[in-house]
């Protein structure tokens, strides 16, 4: 939903709705080897969405459950009717930490975005 009152020579854009997204996959890199126990990792990997753990590859250290829904909320403004600026933030609500084996996780991961956008219209 996009609310737009008119504002001085423009309108002012508020608005706030649902998002659902699905992770198919990705990288991830760090400053520096990681190191688990005794053992030591590269500084870079791949990113898989797993509803387990159980269920990941060998090499590949960073897990989220795929699917993540959310709120969306927007605010800009809108001048003379052609250019526009936005800011916009996603909340995730959904908990993307995998299962482990089976068993619900201990901890819990939400994803947080934002983004600034600018447009114009033909």
């Amino acid at each position: 939903m996009l609310y737009k009152p008119s504002l001085g020579n423009g309108r002012l854009l508020i608005g706030a709705g649902p998002y659902l997204g699905y992770g198919t996959g990705g990288q991830w890199e760090a400053d520096e080897n990681i190191v688990i126990g005794d053992i030591i990792h590269d500084d870079h990997g791949n990113v898989n969405f797993k509803k387990d753990i159980a269920d990941g590859e060998f090499g590949d250290y960073l897990y989220g459950k795929p699917w993540d829904y959310g709120a969306t909320i927007i605010a800009g403004y809108e001048f003379a009717d052609r250019f526009s600026a936005q800011f916009n933030l996603q909340l995730g609500l959904a908990n993307i930490e995998p299962n482990i084996d089976g068993s619900p996780p201990e901890d819990t991961i939400r994803n947080i975005a934002f983004g600034i956008s600018l447009g114009y219209k033909l």
